[in-house]
């Protein structure tokens, strides 16, 4: 190669330094400690589409009128996070098929910011709630969902790779009237906080659910986002009906 052919601005040699890292990476087995985790997820990632929507509703200005959503039992009942865009008359569910379905708005929590919908079809693939915490701290997941609205029809959702960090409780309110998030969660190292991500699934390496990705949480002390999961144990309260709003038990 001549030395006329490579590029002559500083921003060409990083484009090209950027897409060799890229190609590196593409090329080369993913390893922790010398473990090669490529297919280790798999399975788990499979079963998760199956089992996850993308859900489309109203706008309001700025306000993102997309999320996800994970299908909670047989008879199409799905667990989402609680937003504007649920607000419109035109609630829609696609499933992981293409195929698109009117949704109802069931039951919403305040403090979990949680949403419960109802599609009126048979939905064989669910995540199966426990009473029990799903995965321990330092335990490998993945994480689904719709962010950025880049995933349309039978497009699959964009995945992460995180640990569980920790279980915690926290209360943050956007004001004293208006509450961000109330409760018990799990905090994950994936980066989760970003639109449509919301009530998007994380999963253990075995597919079972850990919890569903809450609501974008914003720190104005800090500049930072909080990634996190509602507990499945929360799930399916809430599902069931007797979660309390002050209830805050894993």
């Amino acid at each position: 190669m001549k030395s006329n052919d490579f590029p002559k601005s500083r921003t060409g040699v990083r484009q090209m330094i950027l897409l060799a890292i890229a190609c590196l990476l593409i090329t080369s087995p993913l390893t922790v400690q010398g473990q090669n985790l490529n297919g280790t997820f798999d399975k788990a990632i499979e079963l998760a589409q199956k089992r996850m929507v993308k859900i489309y509703g109203a706008t309001a200005g700025r306000v993102d009128g997309y999320s996800s959503g994970v299908i909670v039992s047989d008879d199409g009942l799905i667990v989402t996070m609680q937003g504007v865009y649920l607000d419109g008359r035109n609630t829609r569910v696609v499933m992981h098929d293409g195929t698109t379905h009117p949704a109802t708005i069931l039951r919403r929590h305040r403090s979990l910011q949680l949403a419960l919908l109802k599609i009126d079809v048979p939905t064989p693939d669910y995540f199966r709630l426990s009473d029990t915490p799903v995965g321990g701290k330092g335990d490998w997941v993945v994480t689904l969902s719709n962010a950025f609205k880049v995933a349309d029809g039978v497009e699959p959702m964009s995945v992460n790779l995180g640990i569980i960090s920790l279980r915690t409780k926290i209360d943050a309110r956007f004001s004293p009237r208006d509450v961000a998030y109330s409760g018990q969660l799990v905090l994950i190292d994936a980066i989760t906080s970003n639109p449509g991500a919301g009530g998007g699934a994380v999963v253990t390496v075995d597919g079972d659910l850990v919890g569903s990705i809450g609501r974008v949480i914003n720190s104005s002390d800090t500049n930072t986002r909080i990634n996190y999961a509602v507990p499945s144990g929360l799930l399916k309260q809430f599902v069931a009906g007797t979660l309390k709003e002050s209830a805050v038990a894993v």
